[in-house]
């Protein structure tokens, strides 16, 4: 027998971490399981599993009344992609624990929830303050990407009026939305001790884990004596806000300890993390018994006592010596906490997978959090990246990022990736178009952001080409368990244009963004219409029939008398003329027509955005040197760019068409019958002609809001990067 197959795989550790929201325990990891589960059935079923429920996973996981870290771990979810001799039913793995994938739940919800409460902010202060910031002094000048202003203005244009509305109807229902998930985004980047205790509880329950497994597989996992020990690996997969979170916690990982612990300042101003040294209320007991569990003997006869054991972790990881001790204390001997995470688990991170993750965006609309990582504006000093990162000792991650064109939060990791510091922690030398990848796989806007828990496609890629791979070029185990590495060309899953571009999803996407919203927004008004003016034409004017007329009127176009007057009373502004002088970067108009110009209503607002939102993807997909060739991107290894194939015009001509014929034939026809007009009753109408008159408006409403599409569609495309003007600019180059 080879040496190879007598040496036990690392057992493999498949860390889940969930994103904006709130989040019950495992309530992501289930969906995970369920794609590693069908990845490795032996016989592949049409009918996805839906069998397990949050609850299963956390009665596996959760340790210690609920405050310590575990793992769930099943049977037929082998490490190994040639052990198909289970099937996977739901059982928790005995015989053959540590055998297959053991499930990690990092839940950090109820961090941002706490903080929320406190410290959040509405999101019409923070969307006006994240503006206000990326103009001078703040942020250089021209340095933001073209897509960052419209983004946030048509945050600004079209969630708060939405905002407004559902306070008004549905209160619970936009508290939960805009303050605790939209809410989450602001907080993360605003309040640093909610990202310096979310990294805390990271590194803390990863340490956790690592030592958990050491104690298992010592008391029940150990074959014989002369067995040695092999550490686990982990796979850290994130979700949206929760990969900036991983993100942040995998560098910090590799930060100095004096760095870690507060007691040195960086010159970026950025480092240490606040909160990062503040231990929750349970680590101290969910860490005395671990250590009480590691200084008892194993159940089996003939395998190393718990003295022995002790000694061998002290030996492998001097923190934990250095903490406590290099020798098995008494029994009765107190014993000291670390306030500080160890890190026994950060050399054997394998991969971090991210999907729909921000973290460009976040590197750009809060970059004054990563100073330290080296952003490239020509303002920055280069002491800012310097003299904070340990010496990661060879060892890096192998960093794959996913995301769906539709989803509004993930992105490239262009910014990301020219940082100096990012390809000192994670593994830059596989070529940038094989580990970030946007793909379009989901057609609808928005709902793309949480459709990858449900591609089993995606997560058949994800195990085969990342998570089955033997590059453990690095890793601290030992070199009989390392394979050779994956040759690049067994790469490239993820560049197949069948995995790349789905048959039929770009025109859907299309006509989600520049047709679908808009025929809702005009069935809605159209309804109001009809119902208005018909009623008010056979029956004479009542409240109802008013009130629907203004409804449907105000969806569009909103009176705002009120603003220019709030801009004026603000303190701090400044009135020349007919200019309010907002700030060194913004100027108002406060004219006569000023004062009363309307704004855009909720549905202008929808059909606004989802044609803004389309433009927005398109200078997202964009490159300085763009390759949308698979084998042009590898060769000059540069991520691959989705080709736009246009196609607005055509459609965008054939509906008016069609629309324009619909109209002109029911308006005819409705004329021809005009007798019916003249009946005073709507009850002694036919429902055919009611129905010609209501198909009469609603065509007619359709054709003018095309035209409205049609003029935003060309504004959209020759909108330029926001430029602060000219006379602001001359101020501040003073």
């Amino acid at each position: 027998m080879s040496n190879e197959s007598e040496t036990p795989r690392p057992r493999h550790y498949i860390v889940v971490v969930h994103g904006i929201g709130e989040q019950r325990y495992n309530e992501t990891t289930v969906e995970v399981v369920n794609r590693f589960a069908a990845a490795r059935a032996k016989e592949k079923s049409s009918t996805p599993y839906r069998a397990l429920l949050p609850a299963n996973l956390s009665s596996l996981s959760m340790r210690r009344a609920g405050t310590g870290h575990g793992w769930s771990e099943f049977k037929g979810i082998p490490v190994d992609p040639g052990d198909t001799a289970e099937v996977f039913d739901g059982t928790r793995a005995t015989v053959n624990s540590g055998k297959n994938f053991r499930f990690v739940d990092m839940r950090w919800t109820d961090i941002l929830q706490n903080h929320q409460k406190d410290f959040g902010s509405t999101p019409e202060h923070w969307a006006a303050a994240l503006i206000e910031r990326l103009h001078p002094p703040f942020t250089p000048l021209n340095w933001s990407a073209r897509w960052v202003m419209p983004l946030l203005f048509e945050i600004e244009r079209t969630l708060l009026p939405m905002k407004s509305l559902f306070a008004y109807f549905f209160k619970e229902a936009a508290q939960t939305v805009f303050r605790d998930v939209i809410g989450d985004i602001h907080l993360y980047g605003d309040y640093a001790r909610t990202r310096g205790q979310a990294v805390h509880r990271f590194h803390t329950m990863m340490d956790e884990i690592h030592l958990r497994d050491y104690i298992q597989w010592c008391r029940f996992e150990r074959t014989s004596a002369t067995e040695e020990y092999v550490p686990p690996v982990y796979t850290v997969i994130a979700h949206s806000l929760g990969s900036v979170l991983s993100f942040d916690a995998l560098m910090y990982a590799f930060a100095m300890e004096n760095i870690r612990d507060g007691s040195a300042r960086h010159a970026s101003g950025c480092l240490p993390f606040p909160g990062y040294t503040e231990r929750e209320d349970s680590d101290h007991e969910s860490l005395i018994g671990l250590l009480s569990d590691l200084m008892r003997n194993p159940h089996h006869h003939g395998l190393p006592k718990a003295e022995e054991n002790w000694a061998k972790f002290s030996n492998r990881y001097p923190q934990f010596a250095g903490c406590y001790g290099a020798t098995m204390p008494k029994a009765n001997a107190p014993i000291t906490y670390s306030e500080l995470p160890l890190l026994l688990w950060r050399d054997h991170v394998k991969h971090f997978i991210t999907l729909g993750s921000p973290i460009d965006k976040f590197m750009t609309l809060w970059h004054h959090n990563y100073r330290h990582m080296g952003l490239s504006y020509n303002s920055f000093p280069q002491d800012w990246s310097d003299g904070w990162l340990d010496n990661p000792k060879g060892h890096r991650i192998t960093h794959y990022n996913l995301c769906d064109e539709q989803d509004p939060v993930g992105h490239h990791l262009d910014i990301t990736q020219e940082c100096p510091n990012y390809g000192k922690v994670f593994n830059a030398d596989i070529p940038v178009a094989y580990r970030d990848v946007v793909f379009r796989r989901y057609s609808v806007p928005g709902v793309a952001h949480v459709q990858y828990w449900k591609d089993q496609v995606l997560f058949n890629g994800l195990i085969d080409e990342v998570v089955d791979s033997h590059n453990e070029e690095g890793l601290s185990t030992p070199s009989a368990v390392r394979r050779s590495p994956v040759p690049l060309s067994a790469r490239g899953r993820f560049l197949m244009n069948d995995f790349i571009q789905v048959d039929g999803v770009y025109s859907t996407a299309l006509i989600w963004a520049y047709f679908r919203i808009p025929l809702i927004a005009t069935v809605v008004t159209g309804l109001l219409f009809s119902y208005g003016w018909i009623g008010w034409w056979y029956e004479g004017f009542s409240l109802a029939y008013g009130m629907a007329l203004l409804a449907g009127f105000l969806l569009w176009i909103c009176p705002n008398p009120t603003h220019a007057y709030r801009q004026e009373a603000r303190p701090g502004d400044k009135v020349e003329g007919a200019t309010l002088k907002v700030s060194p970067c913004h100027e108002e108009a406060i004219s006569a027509w000023a004062r009363w110009k309307p704004r855009r209503g909720l549905c202008a607002n929808l059909v606004a955005g989802s044609i803004a939102w389309r433009r927005i993807v398109i200078w997202l997909n964009e490159h300085p040197n763009e390759a949308l060739d698979p084998a042009e991107a590898l060769r000059r290894n540069i991520r691959l760019s989705l080709p736009t194939a246009g196609g607005f015009r055509t459609r965008w001509v054939r509906r008016i068409a069609v629309s324009v014929t619909i109209f002109v034939s029911v308006a005819t026809f409705s004329y021809l019958e005009r007798r019916y007009l003249l009946h005073r009753s709507i009850a002694d109408l036919p429902i055919w002609y009611v129905a010609i008159l209501m198909l009469t408006t609603v065509s007619g409403l359709y054709l003018l809001i095309m035209s409205y599409v049609g003029i935003f569609f060309l504004h959209m495309k020759r909108y330029g990067q926001h430029n602060i003007p000219d006379k602001a600019r001359r101020e501040l180059q003073k």
